[in-house]
């Protein structure tokens, strides 16, 4: 038997099982029931559950996005790794704007560890990469307010590596 025929021969013997697989996968698609028609609007919403999406047991209630219980357990981890990361503790609290002076005139839109929490409780996320994306901001208003030449600025800095090294560790894309 030649090497041509041989490949034939096995290709022969391997289709049966592979119709054998594929009737069978067919019959058990087949027997997956859809979920149940929607009883309100709130069920209307909710997204297919086997989604590979961030949302895939996300509802959708009037364009905003509630998380679920998975998703907040991996923004708070996040966020609890963050403002551990902050061992000075200078990104807690909101910068007290009537002690620094000018500091809303540098910096357009103020972020700590606090307003993120309150974001948070008040549903203002939608997912992991939005609380990133805060977290990331904390930094950048430090560095741009100080400069990077001085202490809180490299602290900043500092905090902004540990904080990307962090998420690239555990496979959490940078928004």
């Amino acid at each position: 038997m030649d090497v041509d025929e041989e490949a034939s021969a096995t290709r022969a013997a391997a289709t049966p099982q592979r119709r054998a697989v594929t009737a069978f996968n067919s019959r058990a698609r087949q027997h997956i029931s859809p979920p149940p028609p929607p009883t309100n609007s709130l069920a209307a919403s909710t997204r297919h559950r086997n989604s590979d999406s961030i949302f895939a047991n996300a509802d959708v209630n009037e364009g905003r996005r509630r998380l679920t219980a998975d998703m907040k357990r991996q923004i708070n981890d996040v966020l609890d790794i963050a403002a551990g990361f902050d061992t000075e503790a200078i990104f807690q609290e909101p910068v007290d704007t009537d002690e620094i002076e000018g500091y809303l005139d540098i910096v357009a839109e103020p972020m700590d560890f606090t307003t993120i929490r309150g974001k948070l409780k008040r549903l203002a996320y939608s997912s992991v990469q939005d609380v990133i994306l805060d977290i990331l901001l904390i930094y950048d208003n430090c560095v741009l307010f100080n400069g990077d030449d001085d202490y809180y600025g490299r602290y900043a800095i500092r905090q902004k590596k540990q904080f990307v090294a962090y998420l690239r560790k555990q496979h959490i894309d940078l928004p």
